[in-house]
């Protein structure tokens, strides 16, 4: 067992950085109690020396004097006690079970994240860096002590199969707490597990990415964009972003606990199937603005501390190329079911969205910002030539809504001979 204290991380070296990381309790309830158990014993010196010495006299008193109530103390002291702290620790698994409840640790601090009536996650508490005051590192667990503003001590056990690991996460991160550094100016990015969900999900729910374009030049969210190319199923190209959803944005309260919207989310853009995205000359401006301004846009919400919320439109101050009519973008839920938002749950406690950004001309713009925003204005200036979808079956509405938006964008950005697509 090592502990280490606030004031120790002063004379050490910058340990080496860990991912995010979430703590599930245990299936068993005993794989809770024991390190609960073994900690309360450890954390407690003073009071269990003067248990053993009672327990010690106790014993004493047996062999001298055969008397019932010195074993009886000894039975009291070498059973019930451990038994007690056993039973607390049954009871509080008992409760975070119910709710859905675990522990996640990041460069914020140390939340509490449970789950809502709907399955989505919510930090529902959270300490930051600096209320963490010691921490005990055992074989199999790891116990954080934390003072919260009242001046009050929590204890949080976090059973752990890589222990390692969470070291090393936890001691970088409260050592730059310690040294003023501030871990929450770091860039907002997926954990390993995180990263692996959430390529995994868009693969499943989207198709299997050809290729991944890695961001180079992020400043504070990195935002890399799969490129999924047309199939007979889903004939057009997707392009979607992984590491937008790192970020937080500031949903009002109310809107993320009714579910209406996510405070995390990724983004996507189809183009055309004759869309010129990864062949020769690709990077060309009037080939790449679509997956430029979908890197853009995606990193809006930090920049500017917006929300990216399902019939916002935002205006562009001039085309983003010479090739395109394209004067603003609205944003709408993703195939394809745009009146069905995609949402998917990472292993490590977040709920992360997932909005379609539809490029819009001039008057287009104009009219989505003048009407209430709401997702179906997108769908009736997507359909505002060809009426409005009949198809009653999710594959056939499917199919319209994909005929349409392709019919839209190859309105607003037509090839042509001098910039074909």
């Amino acid at each position: 067992m090592e502990k280490v204290r606030w004031r120790d991380l002063k004379h050490m070296d910058l340990p080496p950085g860990g991912d995010a990381i979430l703590f599930v309790l245990p299936q068993s309830r005993w794989h809770y109690a024991v390190p609960c158990t073994i900690h309360s014993l450890n954390s407690q010196p003073i009071f269990m020396a003067i248990m053993l010495t009672l327990t010690l006299i106790a014993i004493g008193l047996c062999f001298f004097y055969h008397s019932w109530l010195p074993t009886f103390l000894v039975i009291e002291i070498a059973v019930l006690l451990p038994a007690y702290f056993i039973y607390a620790a049954f009871s509080d698994y008992n409760i975070v079970k119910k709710y859905g409840g675990m522990l996640r640790t990041d460069k914020n601090g140390l939340y509490y994240v449970a789950r809502d009536g709907q399955g989505r996650y919510t930090d529902s508490i959270g300490w930051p860096w600096r209320d963490i005051r010691l921490i005990w590192f055992y074989k199999r667990s790891i116990t954080i002590g934390i003072i919260d503003t009242e001046g009050n001590t929590i204890d949080f056990v976090l059973p752990t199969d890589n222990p390692g690991r969470c070291r090393n996460h936890l001691l970088h991160h409260w050592w730059l707490a310690a040294h003023g550094m501030v871990p929450e100016m770091q860039p907002y990015l997926y954990s390993t597990e995180e990263r692996a969900a959430m390529e995994e999900f868009i693969a499943a729910r989207f198709g299997q990415p050809d290729t991944i374009v890695h961001d180079k030049y992020f400043t504070n969210v990195r935002i890399d964009i799969a490129v999924i190319k047309p199939s007979e199923e889903r004939p057009y190209y997707t392009l979607c972003t992984i590491g937008a959803g790192a970020y937080p944005m500031q949903v009002p309260y109310k809107e993320y606990i009714d579910g209406e919207m996510e405070n995390r989310a990724e983004y996507i853009v189809y183009l055309p199937p004759e869309w010129n995205v990864t062949g020769k000359g690709h990077w060309r401006k009037e080939n790449d603005w679509p997956a430029d301004y979908l890197r853009v846009f995606a990193q809006e919400p930090e920049l500017h501390s917006t929300v990216s919320l399902a019939g916002r439109t935002l205006r562009f101050d001039e085309p983003p190329a010479p090739s395109t009519e394209a004067m603003g973008m609205a944003y709408a839920h993703p195939l394809p079911d745009l009146q069905q938002p995609t949402r998917t749950d990472l292993p490590t406690g977040y709920s992360i969205g997932f909005l379609q950004m539809v490029f819009t001309n001039k008057w287009e713009t104009r009219l989505l910002q003048t009407i209430e925003l709401h997702g179906d204005n997108i769908l009736k200036v997507l359909f505002r030539n060809g009426g409005m979808p009949e198809a009653t079956s999710p594959e056939g509405r499917a199919r319209e809504y994909a005929e349409a938006l392709l019919r839209h964008f190859r309105q607003i950005a037509p090839p042509t001979e001098e910039f074909p697509g």
